[in-house]
């Protein structure tokens, strides 16, 4: 079976107003957060698959690998930064 919100299992309040958001709000930016289990990977999946059927370009990147891209644009721009002082 496909994952869509439609298919999304609720199993409490939270988790319905969750799935709500996401369909009053699913050609914004989202970005979730919560304890593990809670349904964040299929809720992002389901949004992937729904903007890919409408040829949209889409991605999808966890929190710590954001971070980790982060750190290393920002290393960059910093060792960048120390040579062009070095420089002038």
């Amino acid at each position: 079976m496909d994952k869509t919100l439609d298919n999304y299992k609720i199993y409490d309040d939270k988790q319905k107003l969750a799935i709500d958001r996401v369909k009053a709000n699913v050609d914004k930016w989202l970005f979730f957060t919560g304890s593990s289990g809670t349904g964040k990977d299929y809720i992002a999946d389901c949004i992937l698959r729904y903007k890919k059927a409408r040829k949209r370009k889409v991605f999808k990147i966890n929190a710590i690998r954001l971070l980790l891209e982060f750190q290393t644009d920002f290393l960059i721009l910093f060792i960048f930064l120390i040579f062009l002082r070095k420089k002038i």
